[in-house]
């Protein structure tokens, strides 16, 4: 977020990175620029940068707790938050009031994203962000710091070729029933196999799905629904939970009707959409499943049966070890191919010199009153607004309406591990 004045600092200042897209693999290095334009002469204490990679979850529910044999009712938020790195470097300054003369300005720095860190995710209760914030620290203790923010993308690519043999290995469902059109009617079976190649799949990919029904029953199939559908779970921290949001349809085909005492086979394809297909298990608050699904529609007040079976997407194939994509898609990743697996980490931040000079400021002496954390309640609270002294207690956290996926107006470096911790924007 820019502040007001940004004619004393990063007046149309922008930080660009060497991926035009701003994606880049898990284990890539970074390189960036810090530009700025001074109409005036700044007087700053530190320009610094700091790049950091985490995932929130948070999201609230209504609870009703039993105290004393009296029921309260409030809302309940569920957060967690898991921080992968935070990166702080000086760009330029840090040896106290320091000076730039007006004129355009740039600030080059290398950073190499782990190898061990999950893909970017954005979630209906829960995010993996990763950003980078240059920010200009004044003397003056009182005058807000300014900043630019840039985001980037991380793609960690799920493996398939890393789970053979088991992933090729044919996936079925089967359906043993026995049904009855009516009461006077004796029960039959009706048997329904349903066959995937494998269990994993890359985006863009045509599965050939096989259904052999066997109806020696008085009842119609009326259809059998093939889809694959994606589930998202979020895990809190505090209190500890666990929340599974509604499945969305990723692809759907259906087969014909299998009418009574009939024998029917088929072939389904389901197409996969060409996608982005991240993996987060590198992230404990956060995880994204697909699911294979079959579901027959039946005659008569018999209703529906289904089946379901997890299966694995992924971008390296298992006939290769590099990333694959079509070319609806081949624009969305990084330009450069992704790091060898098992190569090293460089640690921190690189910075450059910036080839120009930064002259010592004037002395300048400020007094101002030390800050004190309010205090403020967490937990449950009646409806006549007293504390309930059994759930909530006192903390100098910040208030709960201040707590979300947005950043607070508090000033950097941000310490993304701690309760009181401002979110990603």
């Amino acid at each position: 977020m820019l502040h007001s004045k940004m004619e004393a600092g990063f007046k149309n200042g922008v930080i660009t990175l060497n991926e035009p897209k701003s994606v880049y693999y898990a284990g890539q290095e970074i390189s960036g620029n810090v530009h700025f334009k001074l109409d005036t002469t700044l007087t700053f204490k530190a320009i610094t940068l700091q790049i950091t990679g985490a995932a929130r979850v948070l999201w609230n529910d209504n609870e009703t707790v039993k105290y004393h044999d009296k029921k309260y009712y409030g809302e309940v938020t569920y957060k967690g938050t898991e921080e992968y790195f935070n990166e702080v470097r000086i760009l330029c300054g840090g040896k106290g009031a320091s000076q730039l003369q007006p004129q355009s300005y740039t600030l080059s720095f290398k950073f190499q994203i782990p190898h061990t860190v999950p893909s970017s995710f954005k979630g209906n209760k829960g995010q993996v962000l990763y950003n980078i914030v240059a920010y200009i620290e004044f003397p003056d203790p009182l005058m807000p710091w300014q900043e630019l923010t840039k985001a980037f993308t991380v793609i960690a690519p799920y493996n398939l070729y890393n789970n053979l043999p088991k992933i090729n290995e044919p996936l079925k469902l089967v359906f043993d029933e026995t049904l009855t059109s009516g009461c006077l009617c004796s029960p039959r079976p009706l048997n329904i196999t349903i066959e995937l190649p494998r269990s994993g799949f890359c985006p863009g990919d045509t599965i050939p799905i096989r259904v052999n029904a066997v109806n020696d029953s008085d009842v119609k199939v009326l259809s059998i629904i093939l889809k694959i559908v994606v589930v998202s779970r979020y895990r809190s921290q505090t209190p500890r939970a666990e929340l599974t949001s509604p499945e969305w349809l990723l692809v759907e085909g259906r087969t014909a009707p299998v009418a009574a005492h009939s024998r029917r086979s088929f072939v389904c394809d389901l197409i996969l959409p060409r996608m982005m297909v991240y993996d987060l298990s590198k992230c404990s608050l956060i995880d994204v499943t697909y699911y294979f699904k079959a579901i027959l529609k039946l005659s008569a007040w018999n209703g529906k049966r289904e089946r379901s079976s997890e299966i694995k997407l992924g971008m390296i194939p298992t006939d290769k070890t590099t990333v694959t994509w079509g070319a609806s898609i081949a624009d969305q990743l990084p330009k450069n191919p992704p790091p060898a697996p098992g190569a090293p980490t460089v640690p921190g931040i690189t910075t450059f010199d910036p080839g120009f000079n930064v002259t010592p400021g004037p002395r300048i002496s400020w007094a101002f009153p030390a800050h004190v954390p309010s205090m403020v309640e967490i937990g449950f609270r009646t409806s006549n607004g007293e504390p309930n002294a059994s759930y909530g207690f006192k903390a100098p956290y910040p208030p709960v309406e201040q707590v979300g996926m947005y950043l607070p107006t508090t000033q950097p470096p941000y310490p993304l591990s701690m309760p009181s911790a401002p979110s990603i924007k």
